[in-house]
C-alpha cells in the first residue's frame, strides 16, 4: 500500500476511528433509538420490537464476520492474482479501506433482510404467502444484490448470494411467526 498524499494517512486514522467508533457503539445506538420510540409503543408492540432489536446487530456482525472470514481470504488473492512481472500493483491506503468498508457494510446491511421481512410482516405490509409466492423473484433478485454489492469475481458473489437465500427462506418463517394472525 502506498499513501498518495500529504494529509491520507491522517484521513485514514480518522475515518477508521469513526467507523470503528460507530461498529463498537451500533448497540447502544440503537438502545438509544429504542428509547425513544418505546413510549409511542403499545405493550403488544414492545415485545416483538425488542426482539427485533436485539437481533439487528447480531446479523449485522454476523455478516461482517461472514465477509472478514470467508470473503475477504478469497477476493484479495482474486484481484492481486493480475499482478505479473510488468504490472505491479499499487494501491492507496484511502482505496484498500474504502473498498474493504464498502464490502464489509454491505454484507452487514444485507443480513438485516429477516429483519426486513419480519417488521413488514408484522406490519402487515407484506404477508408470509405473499413472500413464499415471490421466492423465485428473490433468488433473482438475490444474484443480482450480490453481483452489485461484491467484486466481479463468481466466488464472492455466490458467497453472499447464498447466504441471503437462506436468510429470506429464514425471514419467511420467522415473518410466519410473527406476522398478524389474519395474514398467516
Amino acid at each position: 500500500l502506498i499513501a498518495t498524499g500529504l494529509p491520507e494517512l491522517f484521513f485514514v486514522h480518522l475515518k477508521l476511528s469513526v467507523i470503528g467508533a460507530l461498529v463498537i457503539s451500533f448497540p447502544f445506538l440503537l438502545l438509544q433509538l429504542w428509547r425513544f420510540v418505546l413510549p409511542g409503543l403499545y405493550q403488544h408492540e414492545r415485545r416483538w420490537a425488542w426482539l427485533v432489536l436485539g437481533v439487528a446487530p447480531i446479523l449485522f456482525y454476523g455478516g461482517i464476520i461472514l465477509f472478514w472470514e470467508l470473503v475477504w481470504p478469497i477476493v484479495l488473492p482474486f484481484f492481486l492474482g493480475f499482478t505479473n512481472a510488468d504490472l505491479m500493483l499499487l494501491p492507496s491506503v484511502n482505496q484498500y479501506l474504502n473498498f474493504l468498508l464498502r464490502l464489509a457494510f454491505g454484507f452487514g446491511l444485507a443480513f438485516q433482510l429477516p429483519v426486513v421481512l419480519i417488521v413488514t410482516a408484522k406490519l402487515g405490509l407484506t404477508p408470509p404467502w405473499q413472500l413464499r409466492k415471490w421466492r423465485r423473484w428473490w433468488i433473482l433478485l438475490a444474484f443480482v444484490t450480490a453481483a452489485m454489492l461484491t467484486p466481479p469475481d463468481p466466488a464472492s458473489q455466490l458467497l453472499l448470494a447464498c447466504p441471503l437465500l437462506l436468510l429470506y427462506e429464514v425471514g419467511i418463517w420467522l415473518a410466519i411467526l410473527f406476522s398478524k394472525p389474519k395474514s398467516r
